[in-house]
C-alpha cells in the first residue's frame, strides 16, 4: 500500500542536544495516526517538521511520495491542512462568511456549496449569526478544520486539538474526525497528551517520549492498562 507519509530516521539537532531522534513513521489511506506524548516530548516539533516549519537535521520524508527536497515538499504541503494551535479566522464574520472570504481568496468553484459541505462536515451548519469572536475554543478549532477542507486536503494533520476543550466541544469533535474518515477518506494525524480522548478516535498510534518514537500500535493492539503504564 502506498504511504501518504513516511519518515525515516529523522533527527533535529540543536545546540548538541536532540529534539528529536532517530524517529520513524508511516502513514497510510484511511489511517487515523494518534501521536501520544506528554507536554514537551517535542510532538509539535514533529507535526512543524512535517509542515516544513522546522527543518530536521537528517534523515529522509516523502509525503505523498515527494522527494526529499524543498521544490516538492512545498508542492506536496499544498494537498495536506495543517492546524497548530488556536486557529486563525476573522473576529467578526461568521463561520459561513469566513469560508466564503477563503473560496474568493482561494478562487474556489462554487462556493456555495462547498462551504455548506464543509459545515456539514465540522458540525457548524446551525452557528447562523454568531461571528467566530463568540465560538467556543471547540468551534473555532471546528472553523479552522473547516478552512482547510475548502482545499479537500489529502491528509489533515492536527497538533493538540483538545486542549481546554469542554464534554460538548470534544463530542462534537469526536463525530467531526468521524465523518472526515469515514465520508471523506482523509487520513489524519492528531498529536494529544490526553490518551482517553486519542483512544477514542484513533487506529493507529505512536508514542514520543523526549523525541523518540518508542512504540506503535494498532487499535487492535490498544491495551489500556499496558499504555497507561508505558505512557505514565
Amino acid at each position: 500500500m502506498q504511504h501518504i507519509l513516511e519518515i525515516k530516521h529523522i533527527t533535529k539537532q540543536s545546540n548538541q542536544q536532540y529534539a528529536l531522534d532517530q524517529v520513524s513513521l508511516s502513514i497510510q489511506k484511511g489511517d487515523i495516526y494518534g501521536l501520544i506524548g506528554k507536554k514537551g516530548s517535542e510532538k509539535t516539533n514533529l507535526i512543524k517538521m512535517i509542515s516544513q516549519l522546522i527543518h530536521a537535521s537528517n534523515g529522509t520524508t516523502a509525503l505523498f511520495s515527494s522527494a526529499n527536497n524543498q521544490k516538492e515538499w512545498k508542492k506536496a504541503l499544498k494537498q495536506s491542512g495543517t492546524i497548530i494551535e488556536t486557529p486563525i479566522a476573522h473576529e467578526h464574520l461568521t463561520a459561513f462568511d469566513n469560508l466564503l472570504y477563503y473560496c474568493i481568496d482561494r478562487k474556489v468553484a462554487n462556493p456555495d456549496r462547498v462551504i455548506q459541505e464543509c459545515l456539514t462536515y465540522t458540525g457548524l451548519t446551525k452557528t447562523g449569526k454568531k461571528t467566530f469572536s463568540e465560538f467556543s475554543l471547540g468551534m473555532k478549532q471546528r472553523l479552522g478544520i473547516a478552512i482547510a477542507l475548502i482545499d479537500k486536503p489529502d491528509l489533515l494533520i492536527l497538533d493538540e486539538p483538545f486542549n481546554n476543550l469542554g464534554p460538548i466541544d470534544i463530542k462534537e469533535f469526536h463525530l467531526m474526525i468521524q465523518r472526515i474518515s469515514q465520508e471523506l477518506g482523509t487520513p489524519l494525524i492528531i498529536s494529544s497528551h490526553i490518551l482517553s480522548e486519542l483512544s477514542l478516535v484513533a487506529t493507529k498510534f505512536g508514542i514520543l517520549e523526549q523525541g523518540k518514537l518508542v512504540t506503535e500500535f494498532t487499535k487492535e493492539e490498544f491495551d489500556p492498562q499496558l499504555i497507561s503504564e508505558q505512557f505514565n
